[in-house]
């Protein structure tokens, strides 16, 4: 989903939109409203319904699918300006496949869902440790 989503701005009509946006913001207001309604709200929408099943089963921990929605796609697309220099210059594969990763590694960090708060995992005793590095200096 996310590599749909970055797809999608980085071509060379989304580029113009985003940058006719920013530019006539100030002189034409409803501007956004109305392009976020025709395309951005049903992205949303769509991913929305996607990550409602989520918290349910125990993968997510969200306020609602709506915010999760947001911040998610605010993480995906958020290095394309930078990264393709506001749509100037190519962005490649590689770059592309390295930036979405982060991205989504840093949602699902974000919203790891909080397990055994009440007895958090305790690193290892040094005798735990020794044991270990015992046992398997005999196995090998």
């Amino acid at each position: 989903m996310a590599r749909e989503v970055i797809d999608c701005q980085l071509t060379g009509e989304g580029w113009i939109l985003q940058r006719l946006m920013y530019a006539e913001a100030g002189r034409f207001p409803d501007l956004f409203d109305e392009a976020f309604a025709h395309g951005g709200s049903r992205v949303r929408g769509a991913l929305a319904g996607r990550l409602a099943r989520l918290p349910n089963r125990g993968h997510l921990d969200v306020d609602g699918p709506d915010t999760a929605a947001a911040r998610f796609l605010a993480l995906v697309s958020g290095d394309l300006p930078e990264l393709s220099a506001l749509g100037t210059s190519e962005v490649t594969d590689a770059e592309l496949r390295t930036a979405i990763a982060a991205d989504v590694n840093t949602f699902l960090r974000a919203f790891a869902p909080a397990r055994h708060l009440d007895h958090p995992p305790q690193p290892p005793t040094r005798r735990q440790t020794r044991e270990v590095v015992v046992r398997d200096r005999h196995v090998s």
